[in-house]
């Protein structure tokens, strides 16, 4: 008997003890490990058929080496001549997005691992004088774009790695306007269609990668 009231007792005083133990939010979040990291990224594609390539960069805040969240910004690097409008000459096409990236890596301190990620956000789409003759815009179109990847990473240092990336870039709300073209024949300026296309890419980003 003397036993088991003593374990009661006991058992009270901890419990009360842990009642009156002050709580607060952030040091629920003590164990988080918070770092970040940025870098460049290379996309290869096709844009209205044609073999294209698009560079840019990203950056993003990343919770125990799992989760991350940040910004990203993409834009066409290669030239995409439009020489059939009779009223203009020497037309290249632009093509830039940008928006939020938010994604999750598996395993992340292993060498070798994979990760899948998700960009979204807004681009434009336009005709520019190649020469810098017509200093306007021709048929500037705002665009919505969705690009869900998975990548595979390599972890070179504790502060760099390699990723390759394999995905597809969605684009939608691309304007209907046409025009007459040099023999006479209504065409789309743009179609979702030219714009939509897989793509594999290259990564290479800097940041804090210790576990």
């Amino acid at each position: 008997m003397f036993f088991t009231g003593w374990l009661i007792a006991a058992t009270l005083t901890v419990k009360s003890q842990d009642e009156a133990t002050p709580q607060y939010l952030f040091d629920q979040l003590s164990d988080v490990r918070i770092s970040g990291f940025g870098g460049t990224m290379t996309e290869f594609s096709l844009v209205e058929g044609e073999f294209a390539v698009s560079q840019g960069g990203g950056g993003a805040v990343i919770f125990n080496q799992k989760f991350f969240i940040g910004g990203y910004g993409m834009g066409l690097a290669t030239m995409h001549r439009r020489n059939d409008l009779p009223d203009y000459g020497n037309l290249i096409l632009a093509f830039g997005h940008g928006g939020l990236w938010s994604g999750y890596l598996f395993n992340s301190w292993k060498l070798l691992h994979f990760g899948a990620s998700l960009q979204a956000g807004g681009g434009s789409i336009s005709l520019q004088d190649e020469y810098m003759v017509i200093q306007d815009e021709l048929a500037y179109d705002i665009v919505f774009v969705g690009i869900p990847k998975i990548m595979l990473e390599l972890n070179v240092t504790r502060w760099f790695k390699l990723s390759a990336d394999v995905g597809y870039r969605y684009v939608s709300g691309v304007d209907s306007r046409s025009y007459l073209n040099e023999n006479g024949v209504v065409r789309p300026f743009y179609r979702n269609k030219d714009f939509n296309s897989p793509f594999i890419g290259l990564s290479l980003m800097f940041g804090g990668f210790k576990q």
